[in-house]
């Protein structure tokens, strides 16, 4: 959603549970100036906000890493 004219900001945080895992957190917010294609095939018009906050926990278990995420997406 970063593109030109738009207006971006992201903020994000994260917490190392040492033995349990990490945790993240990651919010980003973008006004749109113009007209914007997004792939695939998606028209947004100006004056248009988009917001995206993402939810993270990664573990390292067996020598195997895995992770799980909530992409909350909101285009209004």
């Amino acid at each position: 959603m970063i593109s030109l004219d738009n207006d971006t900001f992201v903020l994000g945080v994260g917490y190392d549970a040492g033995s349990i895992g990490k945790f993240a957190a990651n919010y980003g917010m973008t006004t749109i100036g113009v007209t914007v294609i997004v792939l695939p095939i998606l028209l947004i018009a100006g004056d248009t906000d988009y917001n995206e906050l993402d939810l993270v926990y990664k573990v390292k278990a067996g020598g195997v890493q895995y992770f799980a995420i909530a992409a909350i997406r909101d285009i209004g």
